[in-house]
């Protein structure tokens, strides 16, 4: 049994709720790892590793619309620590 209990949290994107939790750290090193080779598919590996209800593949979040897609990964980045202070108000204002 794990030492620690990961942090989760609901995500509402698009009237759809989502149960993300943060990452473990072989999960992380693995989403860094895979990101470096295809920046662009990181944010649906992120969903697919964080995604606990429903559990989310990378292919279906590439077929999500691109701010729920977006949404998800923030949410979990946040919880896993990895979300850069200030993040959310810089997108927000455009």
């Amino acid at each position: 049994m794990p030492k620690f209990k990961l942090k989760e949290t609901t995500v509402t994107a698009r009237d759809e709720a989502f149960v993300v939790r943060e990452l473990t750290h072989a999960e992380r090193s693995q989403w860094v790892k895979a990101a470096q080779v295809d920046q662009y598919r990181g944010p649906s590996l992120l969903i697919s590793l964080g995604a606990v209800n429903p559990r989310v593949t990378e292919d279906e979040a590439d077929a999500y619309p691109s701010d729920v897609v977006s949404e998800l990964a923030l949410a979990i980045m946040k919880l896993s620590g990895l979300a850069r202070e200030g993040a959310e108000k810089k997108s927000d204002a455009g």
